[in-house]
């Protein structure tokens, strides 16, 4: 167990290295609510980090719009940092 800042250059590199991402943002820039937020990372592109999003809205959208939601590398780079100290969690699982 490590406690530091979690950097985007982190989360790609355990990515590559076959670790499940689960990464505390903002939902502020997905939905408007300056909340803590629970989401998975399960791919990343040039472009892109994609996220899997728990948080469903059943009247509107099914659990299938909640996969592979596409967010773009500097929008994702704002998220990961929460509230006015900037705090960032993220847990990374491997298996061994």
């Amino acid at each position: 167990m490590r406690c530091e800042a979690v950097s985007v250059a982190e989360i790609e590199s355990q990515l590559k290295n076959g670790a499940f991402v689960l990464v505390m943002i903002s939902s502020y820039r997905l939905n408007g609510d300056k909340a803590p937020h629970w989401v998975v990372v399960t791919a990343f592109d040039e472009l892109c980090f994609y996220l899997h999003d728990p948080d469903t809205d059943k009247l509107t959208i099914s659990e299938l719009d909640c996969q592979y939601i596409p967010v773009a590398k500097e929008d994702f780079a704002k998220m990961i940092n929460y509230g006015s100290t900037r705090f960032s969690v993220a847990l990374f699982f491997k298996q061994q």
